[in-house]
This record gives C-alpha cells, structure tokens and sequence, in this order.
C-alpha cells in the first residue's frame, strides 16, 4: 500500500479543527463519515454511506486531501488493473489533545506561586472574555457564566446570584491540595468579569471539581489595584485562595 500526503504548509491542530468546522456541510459529512471510519474507504464505499453518485463524493475527497484533511492511499488488489484508491483521516484525537494539554496545565501550576497561577487565569479570563464580548472592560455576571459554560464547567444559576458549577475541566483532588488550581479559577472569573463592580465567593462542594459561586453586586472591587492595562480594566493581585468548604 502506498500512501500520498504531499507538500502541505505547516500549521497549528487549533487551525485544523477551525477549518474543518467552516467545511461546506456537505463536505464536512464526507469528512466526518471517513473519519469514523474503522478502515479506509473508496469513493464507491463513501457513495454508498451517503446515498449518493461516487462522481458527486469525489470533488470532495479530492480537495479534502489537497487541503491535508485526508491522506489517499492506493492498495493493489491483484497483478493487473489500476489500484484501488483509498481515504483515510488526518485528523487528530480531540480527545486525546484536550486530556495531554489539561494534564499539562494540572501539573505546570505545582509550579507556580499562587500569585502566578492566580495572574494566568487572569490572563485566560480576558482572552475568553475577548473571544465571546470583543472591546470591552469587563461583562457582568450573566456574561462571565455564558463564557464559563462553553469553557467545560457546565454552571447553572440557582437562587438569587448563585451558580452551581458541576464539571471542571480539569483534574481536581482537594481544596487543601488545589490552592494553587483556585487560585487559577479566582483569576479566570476575576478576568471574565474585568471592570464588574462586585465581588464573587468560591464554596467547594469537594472533589471533582465542583463548587458553588456568589456573585454580590454593588461592591467596589475587593482586591488592591496594581495598574492599568489597555482596556482600563484593573490588574488584580491575588488575596489568597478564597475557596471554603461546604
């Protein structure tokens, strides 16, 4: 069997996943069908999973292997004719990249001081923030949940200004083991909501992950501003964990 990739630019798994998502959708169902495929497929086995000609599935898997979505492979099925051309996926483990990154994130903050882990999810909150709510200083807390939920941690609002979080993704043990992991959520919330006049209480409801929030409006910031960045949100220095046990 040969296989043949061809000359293809570098480029980042995020960028792969990005492209493949703004695929046209019929192009994308051919994408997806070779991609949970156990074996290789022809342009006939497509076809035939698709309910359609073999000559409208091949312009598909032509050019999803010229863009390096899919590798063509040719297998011989005996002494004479044209070998048989097959398709596989290129396309990596979504799975297997978010366990390898969060267990790189998990033990990266046993590094960390807990200003510095509270400063990276800092960080990680304003580009979130930026992602979903472009050019501004800060959202409030119906915002920061909506941007939270599409992060893994699956919140939901209970009474009054309280979210219950269920999931986290990543991996937890203890509040007494997880300062450091707090540390870095404080941040992300505490970026989310950048300018938000309010302050926020963590109660963790154990292991796993899961925790209740309180958000209490019409409060002035409560951690000591340091400066100015270029939104004018303040840059917030860490006033300890903040995470108690129910």
């Amino acid at each position: 069997m040969v296989t043949r990739r061809g000359d293809r630019p570098s480029r980042s798994t995020a960028a792969i996943f990005q492209e493949a998502l703004r695929l046209a959708p019929a192009r994308r169902r051919v994408l997806e069908l070779v991609a949970g495929a156990e074996q290789p497929l022809s342009v006939a086995e497509v076809a035939q999973h698709l309910d359609c000609h073999p000559s409208t599935v091949r312009p598909h898997l032509t050019e999803l292997a010229k863009t390096g979505f899919l590798d063509v492979q040719e297998r011989r099925l005996g002494i004479r004719g044209r070998p048989a051309i097959l398709y596989t996926t290129r396309l990596p483990d979504p799975a297997r990249i978010h366990f390898g990154l969060m267990s790189l994130v998990s033990t990266g903050l046993e590094y960390m001081s807990l200003e510095d882990a509270y400063r990276l999810g800092l960080d990680w909150g304003r580009d979130e923030r930026q992602r979903d709510f472009p050019g501004t200083s800060g959202v409030d807390p119906e915002g920061a949940v909506e941007v939270l939920s599409r992060l893994g941690f699956d919140p939901a609002w209970e009474s009054g200004g309280r979210v219950r979080v269920h999931t986290c993704p990543l991996e937890h043990r203890s509040p007494e083991q997880d300062t450091n992991l707090w540390e870095l959520h404080k941040g992300l919330l505490r970026g989310l909501l950048g300018i938000w006049e309010g302050r926020f209480e963590f109660h963790s409801q154990g292991e796993h992950g899961g925790c209740l929030i309180d958000f209490i409006a019409g409060h002035a910031i409560d951690e000591p501003v340091l400066n100015e960045p270029a939104l004018g949100e303040p840059e917030l220095e860490p006033a300890g964990v903040g995470v108690t046990s129910n």
